[in-house]
């Protein structure tokens, strides 16, 4: 399958390396209006064109990687110079529904993903939901992109994206503000900078792959590690008492809001 990314940033570059490790793949063009990046792209072995005007004929997916406030000029674009009749349309962007890309597209079968940077380090996780069963069908191929660079989860409601949003698209920023935080307070009790930042990254790394191994219960895990009267439970007392649980639930809650505000507003808002 030959497909095309249209945007060359930082999450396409990502997408890149990923969709070179899916088989079905025989091609890969990018639309990238910035010629530093063209530059890039094509150093990398990457075939990169300035307009949709000049890819290739015979797509069989195009995957929509601009910002959301760049995306009515992308689909326009797009829609102008490729045929999209039965060509299924993945987007990465947040707040940007299915219905407006289809208003912006006028064609094609739509996927909207909601994957997160992690990806970057092929441990992403990226929610999907399509169209309809017949954009999910299509999009099959082009989706492996993102299971090749993560774990890749569907919904069945558009609405639950600004949730999928709240939990793993801004997740990343909340487990950056824990080990900042950590590696911060180590350093404040005597433990040298590079120590404290390597042990607070391995700490949260470590046990996010406990809490993902098979069968595993993070809440068992946790009980595991608290002893009565323990280091742990002075710790977790601490976090109880500090609204620890409820704050984060909070900033999730904000987040999700937020997210079906910006489904709600105009692309230049």
């Amino acid at each position: 399958m030959k497909i095309a990314f249209i945007g060359g940033g930082v999450m396409a570059s990502a997408l890149l390396q990923a969709a070179a490790r899916v088989p079905e793949i025989t091609a890969v063009h990018v639309v990238e209006p910035l010629a530093a990046r063209r530059e890039k792209l094509a150093a990398d072995g990457v075939a990169a064109c300035a307009t949709p005007a000049d890819l290739p004929a015979g797509l069989g997916a195009c995957l929509l990687c601009v910002k959301p406030q760049d995306m009515p000029q992308a689909c326009a674009g797009l829609a102008a110079a490729v045929d999209l009749d039965g060509l299924p349309v993945i987007s990465i962007a947040a707040g940007t529904t299915i219905a407006r890309l289809r208003g912006w597209l006028g064609g094609g079968l739509i996927v909207r993903t909601m994957p997160n940077t992690p990806l970057r380090a092929g441990q992403g996780c990226t929610f999907a939901c399509a169209a309809d069963p017949a954009a999910a069908e299509a999009a099959a191929v082009p989706l492996k992109i993102f299971a090749a660079a993560g774990l890749l989860l569907w919904l069945d409601d558009e609405r639950l994206l600004d949730a999928a949003t709240a939990l793993s698209g801004s997740g990343p920023a909340y487990v950056y503000l824990l080990i900042e935080t950590m590696a911060r307070t180590a350093r404040e009790m005597g433990i040298e900078a590079d120590a404290a930042l390597a042990a607070a990254v391995a700490t949260v790394s470590g046990a996010a792959a406990m809490a993902g191994g098979p069968g595993a219960d993070p809440a068992e895990l946790r009980r595991q590690v608290t002893s009565k009267g323990g280091t742990t439970k002075a710790a977790l007392d601490t976090l109880e008492a500090a609204g620890f649980a409820p704050a984060l639930a909070a900033a999730m809650e904000a987040a999700r809001q937020r997210g079906a505000e910006l489904a709600g507003e105009e692309p230049d808002a």
